[in-house]
């Protein structure tokens, strides 16, 4: 009796213990203020946040900053691959194990140049007249061809934000998508001032918030490790240090 009840004990140790051995990957991309690569550090709301509920929870990570379409490519198709900041909507909720929400969700919204005038968009059919950037294989970028935009004609895909302020700032574009958060912190950056552009039309809210997001094939042991820690983290207050000591994460 005593020998099965030692044998039940170290088959409950081991499992306790099987999503603190395994080490995951970490994709997001470059994406301030919520995630960013600065000096070599990855840094940003989000990433404090990740970081902060994968050492609660006790899991290893490393953590790669790649452009969006790479990094959403690995976590679709790659076992214990965690993605953030993304957004969670009905096209994508089946295609990931989901925590979250991480931040605040901020609206999408259409940026022209501010030098540009005579330009008005009221609708999105309005838009359709116009030269768009996205950022390729976003939720935006998905969302605008569901809704009829069209690759070359009316909607011009890039690897990365910046190239859509460039382009916009020169005159290759008509407008931009972004959130205003996101775009200030974008030009600032660059060393551009957020008086160059100009809010001229909010996007339908199409989303349900900003997450982490594993690839479907994650035990569902990590995911509730994980979806516990950051409970944990949220009813102590939210505080989320911005360096970690002794944390289990390597930045690359």
């Amino acid at each position: 009796m005593k020998k099965g009840k030692h044998l039940v004990f170290i088959i409950i140790i081991s499992l306790a213990s099987v999503a603190a051995a395994q080490r995951i990957t970490v994709v997001t991309e470059q994406w301030p203020p919520y995630n960013y690569q600065e000096n070599n550090v990855i840094k940003g709301i989000s990433t404090e946040v990740v970081q902060a509920t994968l050492n609660q929870a006790g899991i290893k990570a490393r953590f790669y900053v790649y452009p969006w379409a790479r990094a959403y490519k690995m976590a679709s198709e790659q076992k214990n691959v965690l993605i953030y900041t993304i957004l969670k909507n009905a096209k994508r909720e089946k295609l990931f194990k989901w925590i979250g929400p991480i931040v605040p969700l901020a609206k999408m919204c259409l940026f022209k140049s501010s030098e540009q005038s005579g330009l008005v968009i009221n609708s999105l059919e309005d838009a359709k007249k116009y030269r768009v950037g996205v950022v390729y294989n976003t939720s935006t970028h998905q969302l605008l061809l569901a809704q009829g935009f069209q690759k070359g004609k009316n909607l011009f895909p890039v690897p990365k934000q910046k190239q859509n302020i460039t382009k916009l700032l020169k005159g290759r574009l008509d407008l931009i998508t972004d959130r205003e958060i996101t775009l200030a912190m974008s030009m600032k950056i660059l060393d551009k001032s957020f008086s160059k552009v100009e809010k001229v039309f909010i996007l339908s809210e199409w989303d349900q918030g900003f997450y982490m997001a594993f690839n479907i094939k994650t035990s569902d042991q990590i995911i509730a490790q994980v979806q516990k820690a950051l409970k944990q983290i949220k009813a102590e207050g939210g505080s989320i240090p911005i360096l970690l000591v002794k944390s289990n994460i390597d930045f690359l």
